[in-house]
């Protein structure tokens, strides 16, 4: 029950994501999500929203960014009740750590700052959406309320990396003290 998770960020959700292969995801959506998340509606309109995604709708099962701290919560709670499903959250959260880690791949096109075949095919307005949501995941936008919606600790990466999202977010953003 191996494989690295493809995280990408879903621009109609404004998330994060990682489909979950189906032979990897029956298991945990026919017998541990029901178990784990009985209580329903959920408390949280976001897990909410994606239990009615990926439960009752009977689609793939598509892991979300913004519900990660939140099922983490509910596992850690009745970790008997869902091994496999705990399995995929820690797969998810590395996956999801890496691709912060590499985030953006490439430089988007701008006229004449860049030759054409080491820049991406996204817009500079795509990169944008996509660094707001990115941030507003973790907590790094001016005025937010409550927490952020991604682990605030450090992440581990394979090969024992240590990689702090907010303050790579920040350098990255040229603030070197993030706040």
């Amino acid at each position: 029950m191996g494989g690295e998770f493809s995280v990408r960020f879903d621009a109609e959700l404004l998330d994060l994501v990682a489909p979950v292969p189906k032979d990897q995801s029956e298991s945990a959506t026919e017998f541990e999500l029901p178990l784990l998340l009985a209580q329903r509606p959920h408390e949280d309109p976001a897990v909410e929203a994606w239990l009615c995604r990926c439960l009752d709708t009977g689609a793939a099962l598509t892991l979300e960014a913004r519900c990660l701290v939140k099922l983490q919560k509910a596992v850690e709670e009745q970790p008997e009740v869902c091994p496999v499903f705990r399995n995929l959250l820690s797969r998810f959260e590395t996956a999801l750590a890496g691709w912060l880690e590499q985030w953006p791949e490439k430089e988007p096109m701008r006229e004449g700052l860049c030759a054409p075949w080491l820049c991406s095919k996204q817009s500079a307005e795509e990169l944008e959406l996509e660094l707001h949501s990115v941030l507003a995941l973790v907590g790094g936008l001016r005025g937010q309320r409550g927490p952020p919606l991604l682990p605030d600790y450090k992440d581990y990466l394979p090969g024992g990396q240590r990689v702090d999202l907010q303050a790579g977010l920040a350098l990255w953003l040229g603030d070197p003290q993030p706040a």
